[in-house]
């Protein structure tokens, strides 16, 4: 069942992502999240 997830992802002082996400869970939401942003890995992100 998707939930919809709320990511809030920044590196410094720079919000990177402030968005909704449906996934089935925190995990997929993460994964989503950094597919988006075109990311290999979310080292340096907050």
């Amino acid at each position: 069942m998707k939930r919809t997830y709320k990511p809030i992802a920044s590196r410094g002082n720079e919000i990177v992502f402030d968005d909704r996400l449906q996934a089935d869970s925190t995990r997929d939401a993460r994964r989503e999240m950094k597919k988006l942003l075109g990311l290999a890995g979310l080292s340096g992100i907050v």
